[in-house]
């Protein structure tokens, strides 16, 4: 439902990807994943589903490098508030 009201909210984008990935449809919430990054690239929650289903379907060095970036991410969005 809140996909029709909102179709690109990145939290019903995420929901659909949580309630594909509970039916199996992996392949199709990877994708799914990949295209609300290219909206929402800062995203850390669609980061850490993205390094999950990678590590289920490509393996876990694919699911490293994602969370290589998912720090890298991090450092850049919050280091300055640390050192403040």
């Amino acid at each position: 439902m809140s996909l029709r009201h909102k179709n690109d909210y990145f939290h019903s984008l995420h929901l659909l990807v949580l309630l594909m990935t509970s039916e199996k449809k992996y392949e199709e919430g990877l994708t799914l994943i990949q295209a609300a990054l290219q909206e929402y690239p800062d995203n850390l929650s669609l980061m850490l589903t993205r390094s999950k289903l990678e590590e289920v379907l490509l393996g876990p060095e694919y699911a490293l490098n994602t969370c290589r970036r998912m720090l890298e991410l991090w450092k850049e969005l919050y280091e300055t508030d640390i050192e403040e």
